[in-house]
C-alpha cells in the first residue's frame, strides 16, 4: 500500500502566496511518486470542505480569516470536521507542517503527536510578521513567541526552506536540522510564448524591470518605484512592471511614466510577464526563500534583491546577481544602473544563476530530501 503524507498549511490555493505554492508543488511531486497526499488547510467561503484536486485530497477546517486573510484562525471543529479527521488519522504515515506560528499549525502538530504520526515543521520566514502599526507589531511578536513555545511541546524536528530560515529559528531556541529548499519545476517556464510586450505596446528592444509579489511595505515596493524614477531619464528604453496586489496598490492609482501596474495575476500570467522581462527586482526587508526569484531565474531574468532569506544561497556571489545589504533607494538605483548598462555582466549572471537553479532548486530534489528525512525519522 502507498504511504500517506499529510501537509498542514494554514493557507492553500486558490489563496496565493509563497507557502501556498510551496505546499502545492511539494504535494504534487509526492503524488507523482505514488504517495497518497492530504492537505489540511483553512476553509475559505465558497470552497468545498473536502475534495480532491490533481490527486491531492484537500480538507478545509472551519476558520476565521483575520487581517485581510493574513491570519486565519481555526474555529471549534464541527461534527463534519471531526468525522473527516477521524476517518484519516489512522491512515497517515508522515505529517509536514508548513510554518510554525498559525493556530492551524499548532493544531496539526498536536494532531500528529496525539496520533503518533512522525512529524516535521518547515520554517518559511526570516523575521517577524509586520504591520503598519507599532502596537500590532508588538502584539504579533508576543503572539508568535507564545505559539512557537507551545508548538515545541509537540514537534521535535524543524527544517527551513533556506539556511537563513534555520538561523532565524535560533531566535526561538530551535535548532533546525536541515533544509527543504523552496524550489521550482523548470518545465513550467518552457514553451511559453510571451505576448506581454506586444500586448502593452512595449518596444521589443526595451529593458523590462519586473516586480511580482504582495504590495506591502516589507517587500520594498515603495523604494523600488522611487529608484526607478531616479534612473529612468538616463535610460529612455526601460519600463517597470508591477504584478501583485495589497495595501500599497494605491501607489499605482494614477498613471506613471513607463510604470505598468497589472494587479493580481495567476501563475501562468506571471510567467508570461517574466518571460518577456530582463531584470527582476525584489528589494525585500524580509523573505524566507522567494518563489518569485526562483521563477524569475527560471525565466532567464537578472536578479536584484536584498540579503534576506535564501536568495544569497542561490546567488552565491555578485557574478550571479546583485544582492544589496538593504533596500535604500540609492542602492537600488545603482544596482538598476549597473544591470541595465553592463549587458555582458547581466547576461553572464543570468546563465550562472539559471544553471545553479537547475542543479539545486527543483521539486524533484526537494522531495528526494524529504524522503531521506522521512526514512530517518521513521
Amino acid at each position: 500500500m502507498n504511504k500517506t503524507i499529510c501537509f498542514v498549511s494554514a493557507q492553500y490555493l486558490p489563496h496565493m502566496g509563497g507557502v501556498e505554492r510551496y505546499t502545492y508543488n511539494i504535494a504534487k511531486e509526492c503524488v507523482e511518486r505514488g504517495y497518497h497526499v492530504i492537505v489540511i488547510t483553512s476553509h475559505v467561503s465558497g470552497l468545498s470542505r473536502h475534495e480532491t484536486q490533481e490527486g491531492i485530497e484537500i480538507i478545509r477546517l472551519p476558520s476565521l480569516n483575520l487581517m485581510n486573510g493574513r491570519l486565519p484562525v481555526l474555529k471549534p471543529l464541527d461534527r463534519e470536521a471531526k468525522d473527516t479527521l477521524n476517518s484519516i488519522k489512522g491512515k497517515i504515515d508522515f505529517c509536514v507542517v508548513n510554518t510554525r506560528f498559525y493556530f492551524l499549525s499548532l493544531f496539526g502538530m498536536r494532531f500528529a503527536k496525539k496520533n503518533n504520526i512522525p512529524l516535521i515543521t518547515i520554517e518559511h520566514g526570516t523575521a517577524y510578521l509586520t504591520f503598519n502599526n507599532m502596537f500590532l507589531n508588538c502584539i504579533e511578536r508576543i503572539y508568535e513567541n507564545t505559539v512557537t513555545k507551545i508548538g515545541k511541546r509537540y514537534c521535535d524536528h524543524y527544517y527551513g526552506v533556506s539556511q537563513a530560515c534555520l538561523e532565524w529559528l535560533k531566535n526561538f531556541n530551535i535548532r533546525g536540522e536541515g533544509t527543504l529548499y523552496n524550489s521550482i519545476d523548470p518545465r513550467d517556464c518552457e514553451n511559453i510564448k510571451s505576448t506581454f510586450k506586444k500586448e502593452y505596446k512595449i518596444p521589443q528592444n526595451s529593458i523590462v524591470v519586473t516586480f511580482t509579489g504582495r504590495l506591502v511595505k516589507e517587500k520594498g515596493i515603495i523604494q523600488l518605484v522611487e529608484a526607478f524614477n531616479l534612473v529612468k531619464d538616463n535610460f529612455p528604453n526601460i519600463y517597470l512592471v508591477v504584478v501583485g496586489d495589497g495595501p500599497l496598490s494605491s501607489l499605482f492609482e494614477s498613471n506613471q511614466d513607463r510604470i505598468i501596474y497589472l494587479g493580481r495575476k495567476d501563475n501562468k500570467e506571471v510567467l508570461n510577464v517574466l518571460n518577456d522581462s530582463d531584470i527582476f527586482c525584489l528589494p525585500s526587508e524580509s523573505e524566507g526563500f522567494s518563489t518569485s526569484i526562483l521563477e524569475a531565474v527560471a525565466c532567464k531574468n537578472f536578479i536584484i534583491t536584498t540579503a534576506r532569506g535564501g536568495s544569497k544561497e542561490l546567488l552565491i556571489d555578485d557574478e550571479y546577481g546583485i544582492i544589496m545589504q538593504d533596500n535604500e533607494v540609492k542602492k537600488i538605483a545603482d544596482a538598476l544602473t549597473k544591470a541595465i548598462s553592463e549587458i555582458d555582466y547581466r547576461n553572464r549572471g543570468i546563465e550562472l544563476a539559471y544553471q545553479r537553479l537547475i542543479n539545486n532548486f527543483t521539486w524533484e530534489k526537494n522531495v528526494d530530501a524529504l524522503e531521506t528525512i522521512m526514512n530517518s525519522i521513521n
